[in-house]
């Protein structure tokens, strides 16, 4: 089921001139440091940027996320000064996240409007697209200019590192690797990436219902499958303290509402060379206990120093190793190397 697929073009619409984001000099990538926080832009080409979804309100009262800074074609992701002295300028967002609608809400569509229950964003630019709208919201950065496909292996890098301090009542936090095949292509040049490069639920037959055609097409659907790595709120650092948080690739899973008929690309050497993005997302907060009336629940995120790892640095690094020894006899850094072993 589409739980936490929504909206992520608000994000690829969000690509800014550097001339935008205050700064005319952009982050050195040197093969492995992505971004120190200290402008919008990569020297990839690749540009920071913020999403929500699309729907501001929806039916029985539930209301879309919130974010700050939101960014778009003219207003990039500018840095700010941390309290730390040691972290400088960093990335930070923040806002807040609706409770998911049920979902029988979802596919039980209304009569009118047609559309209360389903992105409006998306057909705009594929006319049959029919993708369902839940509260969600995030930021990210494109390795390249318009989301174009990165190799973020180069023959070595087995997954990355970053920085992150939360504060407040900030949720888990998914970090995501959008890839060629689960994401939809940027506006811009959807001629470079067409919109076939992933499959969404669609409008196949223009004589049945929105609610037919979403239950009909929804099992194979790739889109927004992103591979992810979850941080939940006991595995963290308490509020205002920064950690390194390690991502290997032989971690990265795809979300739970995957259909049973889905089929995005394997997790391997060649799909890593695809790289789109990395997203750190908030989705909707768990229901409330006690049968209390759900409430927004609020987030406040800043990252910065994200770098790619070798085998060798990721078991010098104690946010790496550690996770070597802790599941169950299960090392992650020899699988991400093996994982990145060309075929």
């Amino acid at each position: 089921m589409i739980k936490t697929m929504c909206c992520l073009g608000s994000a690829t619409l969000s690509v800014v001139l550097l001339s935008a984001c205050g700064s005319t000099t952009s982050i050195t990538l040197d093969t492995s440091k992505l971004s120190t926080g200290d402008t919008n832009a990569l020297t990839s080409g690749g540009y920071w940027w913020t999403y929500t979804d699309h729907n501001a309100q929806t039916k029985s009262g539930h209301t879309g996320a919130t974010i700050q800074p939101q960014t778009d074609l003219t207003h990039g992701l500018v840095p700010e000064v941390d309290s730390d002295a040691a972290h400088g300028n960093v990335i930070r967002f923040h806002g807040d996240v609706a409770p998911a609608p049920a979902w029988t809400d979802v596919t039980n569509v209304p009569v009118a409007p047609a559309t209360a229950w389903f992105d409006t964003y998306w057909p705009t630019l594929y006319p049959k697209a029919l993708i369902a709208a839940f509260p969600a919201a995030g930021a990210g950065f494109g390795f390249q200019k318009n989301n174009h496909p990165y190799d973020v292996v180069q023959g070595k890098y087995i997954g990355f590192i970053f920085d992150m301090k939360t504060t407040g009542n900030t949720n888990d936090v998914s970090v995501s690797v959008p890839v060629v095949g689960t994401d939809l292509a940027d506006s811009t040049f959807s001629d470079e990436f067409p919109a076939d490069g992933c499959i969404y639920p669609n409008k196949a037959d223009s004589t049945l219902t929105d609610q037919a055609n979403f239950l009909a097409t929804n099992p194979t659907q790739t889109c927004f499958l992103n591979y992810r790595k979850l941080f939940p709120v006991a595995s963290r650092a308490g509020n205002d303290i920064w950690q390194t948080y390690c991502v290997l690739w032989s971690e990265l899973v795809s979300p739970t509402w995957k259909g049973a008929l889905s089929t995005p690309p394997p997790l391997n050497h060649a799909t890593l060379k695809q790289a789109l993005k990395v997203q750190w997302d908030m989705f909707q907060p768990a229901a409330t206990p006690g049968g209390q009336t759900p409430t927004n629940v609020s987030f406040d995120v800043k990252l910065d120093n994200i770098q790619l790892m070798t085998e060798a640095d990721a078991r010098k690094n104690p946010a790496c190793s550690a996770a070597a020894t802790g599941d169950a006899g299960v090392d992650p850094i020899t699988a991400s190397a093996a994982l990145i072993a060309a075929p």
